[in-house]
Formats: structure tokens, sequence, C-alpha cells
């Protein structure tokens, strides 16, 4: 399993946006990604415009190749990408 934490920073004034489209994303990976069994949208407590996505892939693999060509992909992640306030920060985990 290939699994990622990105922490996204939001501008205040683009958070509405940003919420919408990262909303859409994940409603749209789950309904029609069966392989990625973990996908995640969440707030980040105590830090104001922070966000999280939490996911897990079949692997790097079909994370690069599948998941960042669908459709809703390349369709909402560059809405998502002039929200940002600073760069996203990336985590990659390795199963143990």
């Amino acid at each position: 399993m290939y699994t990622i934490v990105a922490k996204l920073y939001v501008k205040p004034e683009k958070e509405a946006e940003f919420v919408a489209a990262m909303s859409a994303l994940t409603d749209k990976v789950l309904a029609n990604q069966p392989d990625v069994t973990v996908y995640l949208f969440k707030k980040i407590r105590g830090r104001d415009h922070a966000y999280a996505a939490i996911e897990q892939h079949p692997s790097q693999d079909y994370f690069r190749d599948v998941h960042c060509t669908t459709p809703w992909f390349q369709e909402l992640v560059p809405v998502v990408m002039p929200c940002l306030a600073e760069p996203m920060v990336l985590e990659e985990f390795d199963d143990l």
C-alpha cells in the first residue's frame, strides 16, 4: 500500500472554494475508485485554514498513473492549488 498525508494551508479568502473542491474530489474518489482504501479530507485541529488529505492507494504507481489521471482529479486539483497560501506538505508512509 502507498499511504500519503497532504497538509494544505489555505488562503482565508479562498477557503470556501477550497473546501467545496476538496469535498467534491473526496466524493468522486470514494464513489469511483474502489481500490483506494482510505480517502479522507479533514480540518487540522488548532490551526486556522489548515486541512489534511489522508489517502491510501494500492501502490505509488496506482496513485500516479490512475488516481492523478482521473477526470475528477484533472478537473478539481487545478481549482485547489491556487487556493493554497503556502506549498503543500506531503508525507509518504511505508507499510510495516
